[in-house]
């Protein structure tokens, strides 16, 4: 139940000037300072965490960073189907390689597997909507080629941080 109300507030908003956005990146801000907060100080302390007591009794990245996450992105992307913005595709790669970023030097499985899902998701939807209609395609490409050259960045640094000895799957399974 409720999807279907996600959906029709997204579809609701898209054409007025008052876009998504204004909603959902204070809320994942919040929800995503939270989360960082009680990861960094707190420990679960044995107690056992309910949904109404969150951040409290939760622990690792998925529990607290993955719901602030993904309240900043999927609003956007799934807007970016039906109300297709040229800022708004640059947003949603932007925080996808900040989750990335984060992930990867903070050793946090969830926001570098969520930022990793979100970049192929909103190529897709991108291209699906056509560039042209309403996402430029010159800026597009230059942010697509921005994302890929510091992507290969951090992969080259993590594939000289791990040597000859490591693998991809022993790296992934070291992240909280």
């Amino acid at each position: 139940m409720s999807a279907i109300a996600f959906v029709t507030a997204i579809v609701a908003w898209s054409p007025r000037e008052l876009r998504v956005e204004w909603f959902s990146l204070p809320l994942g801000a919040f929800l995503l300072a939270a989360g960082a907060l009680h990861l960094r100080g707190a420990s679960a302390e044995g107690r056992q965490g309910r949904l109404g007591a969150w951040p409290a009794g939760f622990s690792g990245s998925w529990a607290l960073l993955a719901p602030g996450i993904a309240s900043m992105m999927s609003a956007s992307i799934v807007s970016t189907f039906t109300d297709p913005l040229t800022w708004r595709a640059i947003l949603v790669m932007l925080l996808a390689l900040v989750a990335i970023l984060v992930g990867s030097r903070g050793r946090l499985a969830a926001p570098f597997l969520i930022g990793l899902v979100v970049l192929p998701i909103e190529n897709v939807f991108v291209f699906s909507v056509q560039i042209g209609r309403g996402i430029e395609s010159m800026p597009w490409w230059i942010t697509l080629a921005v994302m890929g050259a510091v992507l290969l960045i951090i992969t080259v640094t993590a594939e000289r941080r791990t040597g000859e000895s490591g693998f991809v799957a022993a790296r992934v399974g070291d992240l909280r």
